[in-house]
């Protein structure tokens, strides 16, 4: 499966540069290891009152794509609860 994933700009580069090997994740999308990941660099709008990203009535961050994207693959999932974990999130490695 594939999966188009936003990625803020510094953590973008990150992976890009070959140095961040890994996501941290909410587990809403049922990842599985050997799932393709087109990670898409996302500037998002800050509240200008609180300083935090910005967010739409369902709660998705609003921003804008830029044209840089890359592709990983998903090598190994940490899932929720393990290590300390909340329930919902996962680590996903990926090359």
């Amino acid at each position: 499966m594939t999966h188009i994933l936003k990625v803020w700009p510094g953590e973008f580069e990150a992976v890009q540069r070959g140095v961040k090997l890994h996501e941290v994740r909410r587990n809403d999308r049922d990842f599985s290891v050997g799932d393709s990941l087109i990670l898409r660099e996302f500037i998002p709008k800050l509240d200008q009152t609180t300083g935090q990203p910005a967010r739409d009535e369902n709660g998705s961050t609003i921003g804008t794509f830029t044209s840089h994207e890359v592709l990983r693959y998903v090598t190994y999932i940490t899932p929720g609860g393990a290590w300390g974990l909340p329930a919902d999130i996962c680590v996903l490695s990926i090359k």
